[in-house]
């Protein structure tokens, strides 16, 4: 199959995405039946957010999906890659066809979501496929760079955290639960 000629194309998506689908080429909304993959908060971004990333230190998690209304599964990446920002290259968007994992950084998940594209029979299945780029990523860590941010830096990683969907459990999440909720930010 030459996948830039894939017409049913589902786009994954586990925070952000969700709620500010914007100008991405997609039938919103997106619903919690995407691939369970390991997801956590554990790549530093703009504005002091911690987002979210596919990271086996996390918890595997339901993520959603939507279909895509782009014409093809070139149109519908750079539709995606566009979503993302600048900063986010082709590359860096996920590819899996029923027949192939086409690009993953993680072969392990790629195989979670082509074994879950050919089962849903779509011709293709896109994420957003960033790094951590925090490898020493840990509770701890992750509270103290929180700590270390200014007021305004901490109510966009708060609110960022609020907007995730439910399903999004992470280890990094349920512990600051109360802090996401409005209390103090823990040690």
């Amino acid at each position: 199959m030459d996948v830039n000629a894939a017409s049913r194309i589902a786009i994954l998506g586990w925070g952000s995405l969700i709620p500010h689908a914007r100008k991405l080429c997609v039938r919103v909304p997106f619903v919690p039946e995407g691939p369970v993959l390991p997801v956590e908060f554990s790549r530093r971004s703009d504005g002091g957010r911690l987002t979210l990333v596919i990271d086996r230190r996390g918890d595997p998690v339901q993520t959603y999906f939507a279909m895509a209304t782009c014409s093809s599964l070139e149109e519908a990446v750079e539709s995606l890659r566009r979503r993302e920002g600048k900063r986010v290259t082709t590359e860096q968007i996920g590819i899996a066809t029923r027949a192939a994992v086409v690009r993953s950084r993680d072969p392990e998940a790629g195989q979670v979501v082509r074994d879950w594209t050919a089962a849903r029979q779509f011709d293709a299945t896109i994420w957003t496929d960033l790094e951590a780029e925090w490898p020493e990523f840990t509770i701890v860590r992750a509270v103290a760079y929180l700590q270390a941010g200014n007021d305004s830096d901490r109510t966009s990683a708060r609110r960022y955290f609020e907007e995730a969907p439910h399903e999004t459990d992470t280890p990094l999440r349920r512990h600051l639960a109360g802090w996401i909720n409005g209390g103090p930010l823990p040690s």
